[in-house]
């Protein structure tokens, strides 16, 4: 869903690299809780 002549997906980006680090985050914390429930995928 690329609308042309719109701010070029810019939003759309910030908001997907911080979910990505949120993402990130969460799963470092997660690693260092439970090492046990790593296959969870």
């Amino acid at each position: 869903m690329v609308h042309q002549g719109e701010s070029p997906q810019s939003n759309e980006f910030e908001q997907y690299n911080f979910i990505l680090q949120k993402l990130a985050e969460i799963e470092k914390r997660f690693d260092k809780t439970s090492k046990k429930t790593t296959s969870f995928s």
